[in-house]
């Protein structure tokens, strides 16, 4: 069985041949075999991130920063939370 690692470099590679939606698969599958590990949920959520699926992307990243404070996933979060808080008011009313 590939470790944890090996898996996580199989879907990087699976998003930088563009073949998003298996990589979206294996992170699921990833995150249900190691539902403990923030780098699982991290590699979730950049996924969904770049799908556009904000709100499940931040959901993901919040688990992982839950389990990992200190990780990659506690700073993602805090700047996916920023973009869902900003807001212009000459946006809306030109």
């Amino acid at each position: 069985m590939e470790s944890l690692t090996d898996r996580i470099d199989t879907i990087n590679r699976l998003v930088n041949e563009g073949t998003i939606n298996e990589a979206l698969e294996a992170a699921r599958t990833l995150v249900r075999d190691n539902p403990g590990s923030a780098e699982a949920w991290f590699t979730l959520g950049k996924i969904l991130w770049k799908l556009g699926r904000r709100a499940e992307a931040t959901s993901a990243y919040r688990t992982a920063a839950d389990i990992d404070p200190a990780g990659p996933a506690a700073i993602a979060l805090a700047h996916a939370q920023d973009i869902a808080d900003y807001f212009n008011p000459d946006l809306f009313n030109p």
